[in-house]
């Protein structure tokens, strides 16, 4: 992969750190606290054109909350002044009628609102009793009100029975269902131990084949070797290689994407002190990224069909858990390695995983 290839379609930006839940497994580690270190609105519309010059089209807002920040319509307006695509990722909560009359004004704005299952769930994962009323709410008024919205879901093993609910809601109301799971490498999820293994998720896998039958509107957020060739959805095959996309913090540190908060080694600058465009074009980690060379990724994802088309899928979580970027994609790895040992029957697996299993990794 070469530099002139490098134009920067996407920007997710954590605009807040802070929220107003305590969901256990947050990625970012978000507090019921107010930022200490938050970029100004004149950064941020720095931001905004810089962007735009580096050929930016479309910004994820999130957090932490984004609405827990007072100034979050003049930070919406300073990207859709820009002609941005904006895509907000909220908890729904603080989202009102008062809110909703403000969209109105912004040209290009769909959301991306959290519900990790029913009414009792919510409320324990959460911390705060009431967020899925709230929540539901939120939902039915964006909708009412011609809003695209899509459903985001973090799969764990408190919400593993809730997964039903989900899908029904998502076929009554018609929106789209993003199930992930849940990644231990970031945030709070560090400290638990709710993770699904691997028999959890192949149950999921399959089941959700199934339920793609009535419901169009599930997608599972898996690399395509995992999924039945029916139920793959569009990707980005430069996650994580910051050759299309990349993250910037509350703190306005530039990284290789949100995710990727408290790891100084990924940070390539600060825009407070830099020039967004700067930082994009002439980063030395940026750069250094986008040297690497896909063919040379490790272990499963070598001789993965689909390599090209997903790029080894995420490539912060096998950076984060292994510090090599090459690592392989770790749940494939793991399904590959439990077929080639004989730790389930063969009948447990995705067909993928299965075309591969005469195949030696080198």
């Amino acid at each position: 992969m070469s530099t002139n290839k490098s134009i920067l379609h996407r920007i997710f930006f954590n605009i807040t750190s802070a929220c107003n839940l305590s969901c256990h497994y947050c990625y970012a580690n978000s507090r019921r606290m107010a930022d200490r270190d938050l970029l100004s609105l004149k950064v941020i519309e720095r931001i905004a054109s810089e962007g735009k010059k580096c050929g930016a089209t479309s910004v994820l807002l999130s957090g932490g909350e984004p609405f827990f920040r007072k100034d979050w319509f003049q930070i919406f307006s300073s990207f859709d002044d820009h002609d941005y695509e904006l895509s907000i990722s909220s908890n729904g909560v603080l989202i009102d009628e008062k809110k909703i009359e403000s969209f109105g004004s912004l040209k290009n704005i769909i959301f991306q609102i959290s519900l990790d299952g029913s009414e009792k769930t919510v409320d324990k994962i959460t911390g705060v009793k009431g967020t899925f009323t709230r929540v539901i709410k939120a939902i039915d008024r964006l909708l009412e009100n011609g809003y695209s919205v899509q459903i985001n879901s973090v799969l764990h093993k408190d919400n593993y029975n809730d997964i039903p609910f989900l899908i029904r809601y998502s076929y009554e109301k018609k929106v789209v269902l993003r199930l992930t799971f849940l990644d231990k490498n970031y945030g709070r999820a560090e400290k638990t131990t709710r993770d699904l293994d691997l028999g959890h998720v192949n149950k999921i896998i399959k089941a959700i084949h199934i339920a793609r039958t009535a419901n169009p509107y599930i997608e599972l957020n898996l690399p395509p070797l995992l999924l039945h060739p029916d139920d793959w959805f569009p990707i980005s095959p430069s996650c994580g290689w910051t050759h299309h996309q990349c993250g910037i913090l509350s703190n306005g540190d530039v990284t290789i994407c949100g995710l990727s908060s408290e790891r100084p080694d990924l940070v390539a600058g600060n825009v407070k002190n830099q020039s967004f465009k700067d930082i994009w074009d002439n980063s030395p980690l940026f750069k250094k990224l986008r040297s690497l060379d896909v063919k040379n990724i490790k272990g499963v994802c070598k001789i993965c069909p689909f390599l090209r088309a997903c790029g080894g899928s995420c490539r912060l979580t096998p950076y984060v858990s292994t510090g090599d970027f090459y690592a392989p994609n770790p749940l494939c790895q793991m399904f590959y390695d439990a077929l080639r040992y004989n730790q389930i029957d063969e009948d447990d697996f995705p067909s993928g995983v299965i075309s591969l299993g005469l195949m030696k990794v080198t």
